[in-house]
């Protein structure tokens, strides 16, 4: 083999092996592949009773865990799904989940609700974790099997007016007059009228 090619070679060899060590090399483009934390959330029963991700809630009250969150404020929203996707939903709670480390879990409970549910499983509901541009980080699907109690309508109390006499009233035991406007007595003619001089 003559010296040039053998050069010749060794640089080819040089190159395959440059370019085998940039595809295997670590440093060649970890952050571009890297996954993102989105964060991911739970519906469980409140307080921690049962499981951390349940897919039907006895009752009207109920938790949403946000886990693996990075640190910020996310915006919490509800809405009916089919078959109760007509249902328009009462739910109070906390609409900001605020991450800064760890678990967040927020309560809510079902105030107030229209529509009918499903007869065996209740309200169809969809939770929504969104960042403050509107973009959903995660949601979940579950069943309320909740019917909260209709809103109580104060009873309206009949108002007593005062008592107006629009004619006169006779007073038998005197023969006087009373006028129903004010109280006002008007003593009857005999008393209060020019009396008659006996000696006339």
């Amino acid at each position: 083999m003559t010296d040039a090619a053998f050069r010749s070679r060794s640089l080819r060899t040089l190159a395959v092996a440059g370019v085998l060590g940039l595809v295997a090399s670590p440093i060649a483009a970890p952050a571009a592949f890297a996954a993102p934390n989105k964060g991911d959330i739970k519906v469980s029963e409140p307080n921690g009773v049962g499981k951390d991700n349940e897919a039907h809630i006895e009752g009207c009250n109920f938790d949403v865990i946000a886990e693996n969150f990075p640190a910020g404020t996310f915006v919490t929203s509800f809405t009916a799904q089919p078959p109760t996707g007509d249902a328009k939903l009462g739910i109070s709670g906390d609409t900001d989940v605020v991450v800064t480390e760890g678990t967040v879990r927020n309560h809510y409970t079902l105030e107030s609700v229209t529509g009918t549910p499903q007869p065996n499983q209740g309200w169809h509901v969809k939770v929504n974790v969104a960042a403050q541009d509107g973009k959903v980080v995660d949601f979940k699907v579950f069943w309320l099997e909740c019917q909260p109690k209709p809103p109580t309508t104060p009873s309206a109390t009949p108002s007593v007016p005062g008592k107006v006499n629009s004619g006169l009233e006779a007073d038998t035991t005197g023969g006087a007059v009373a006028l129903g406007l004010g109280g006002l007595a008007v003593v009857g003619l005999g008393a209060l009228g020019l009396r008659r001089r006996s000696g006339r």
